[in-house]
């Protein structure tokens, strides 16, 4: 068995939607029903986890972030099989 080192998290938004909006020059909460989430904790911690080589892939629905984890997934398969066909 092959260690996979690739820790990914798609998210299905896109980054302004997700992250932030802005208004008169402020950074505001974008609009959705977490109102303790702001934008400036989603910042931080997609920063916590990139320093933990952690991959935040915005994929904007549903259909890209399943399109992106394919692949992803694909990806990880031909290298897995090619590694395999090297032994």
């Amino acid at each position: 068995m092959h260690d996979w080192d690739a820790k990914v998290i798609i998210v299905e938004s896109d980054y302004i939607s997700c992250c932030f909006s802005e208004h008169d020059g402020k950074i505001i909460p974008p609009t959705h029903n977490h109102y303790m989430i702001t934008p400036q904790f989603i910042m931080k911690q997609i920063a916590v986890l990139t320093l933990m080589n952690v991959s935040i892939l915005f994929a904007y629905d549903a259909h890209y972030a399943s399109e992106l984890a394919y692949k992803i997934f694909k990806e990880r398969h031909e290298a897995l099989n090619a590694t395999q066909s090297k032994d």
